[in-house]
């Protein structure tokens, strides 16, 4: 990383934590059973709290980790900052906020190479805007798991886009945020699996057989603390944070008419148009803008007869990967916009690709 890149990621992780500090004053804990009953911030509070006092295997959820609020490494994150600054939803509010910030910067570090400067800085923007907008006003001040993710998420695509030594510790590294990720975010298996198989492609096209092994291997640590935790708790070894789908919402069980009518508001909900689908949620222009935008992106690279890079694939299938699950199977009604942002900051490198491709012969004179 950069010096720029450095300062940029830490100025925006001490502003958006300062932010937070500002907001969470005078630090009142506002997760308690009277004035959270029944939402996921308590139920990952409480877990949280039986890690802390009853130890790794979390005593306070009785079998495997499954059916109940999918964040499982996000149960760990909040007992780690409880233990450093007690149980008080406050200061973990704190924390998320300098994260967002700080993965904000990683994200623009990992996607800014070969844009123009001012198309730079416009991602940037881009990616403050967003993460300020969709983020830090709706998800910083719940105890959510997409809390963790954005930051695991960011240092994975810089590892993944900026191992330009092509060391074997990055390799190892961005399989285990990889894996990470998934125990984080559990709808991210599909899309984990795609970014997997471009590169185990990517290396038997070059015959460049190290890094990818290492990748899946480094992917199979980051998945083993969730195997591990169920096994201490159960006696028998399973993945049931991904395996179980009783919370499914399967849509295709209704009549043909019901089921396409029911796949077009939820498509038009991940592309910003919510209004369609529930009336409560207002529309996501900006959500809009920047998926038209990420749409052109292969047409304008088969265009310009531009070969897809294995970088570029993986964004690609990473998007489609969770977009398409989440459309299918996921309480989008329940859950709202939170199912969709995860996704956007790499929406917006689409779009800003995008943007590259039809401004080139443009900034090339």
């Amino acid at each position: 990383m950069s010096r720029r890149d450095l300062l940029i990621t830490a100025a925006l992780g001490v502003a958006f934590g300062l932010a937070a500090v500002a907001r969470a004053w005078p630090f009142v804990d506002d997760v308690t059973p009277a004035l959270s009953a029944g939402d996921d911030w308590l139920t990952y509070k409480t877990f949280a709290e039986s890690v802390l006092n009853g130890g790794l295997a979390m005593p306070g959820v009785a079998g495997d980790y499954a059916a109940l609020p999918h964040g499982f490494l996000y149960v760990y994150f909040l007992a780690l900052v409880f233990a450093a600054t007690g149980a008080n939803a406050a200061f973990a509010y704190v924390v998320q906020g300098a994260l967002l910030g700080a993965s904000v910067g990683l994200m623009w570090a990992a996607f800014r190479r070969g844009l123009p400067m001012w198309l730079g800085v416009g991602l940037l923007f881009t990616l403050v805007g967003l993460a300020w907008l969709d983020v830090y006003r709706v998800i910083t001040f719940r105890l959510l798991s997409e809390n963790l993710y954005f930051p695991l998420a960011a240092a994975l695509w810089f590892l993944l886009l900026r191992r330009s030594a092509h060391t074997s510790s990055a390799s190892v590294g961005a399989g285990v945020l990889l894996g990470l990720t998934v125990l984080t975010r559990p709808s991210t298996i599909m899309a984990a699996w795609l970014v997997l198989a471009v590169v185990v492609l990517h290396g038997v096209r070059s015959t460049a057989w190290r890094h990818p092994v290492l990748l899946v291997l480094g992917f199979g640590l980051g998945l083993s603390p969730a195997v591990l935790r169920d096994w201490a708790a159960t006696g028998h070894l399973g993945f049931q944070l991904v395996s179980n789908t009783r919370d499914w919402i399967r849509i295709w069980d209704a009549p043909l008419g019901t089921f396409l009518t029911t796949l077009a508001k939820r498509t038009a909900f991940a592309l910003g148009w919510t209004s369609w689908m529930v009336d409560a949620f207002r529309p996501r222009p900006h959500w809009m803008a920047l998926w038209a935008l990420a749409a052109l992106y292969l047409p304008l690279k088969r265009a310009r007869r531009e070969p897809l890079a294995a970088w570029e694939g993986m964004v690609v299938l990473y998007v489609i990967g969770y977009l398409g699950p989440v459309i299918l199977v996921a309480d989008i009604s329940s859950y709202g916009g939170r199912m969709i942002v995860t996704v956007l900051p790499l929406v917006t490198a689409l779009a800003f690709g995008s943007l590259r491709l039809l401004l080139a012969p443009r900034l090339s004179r």
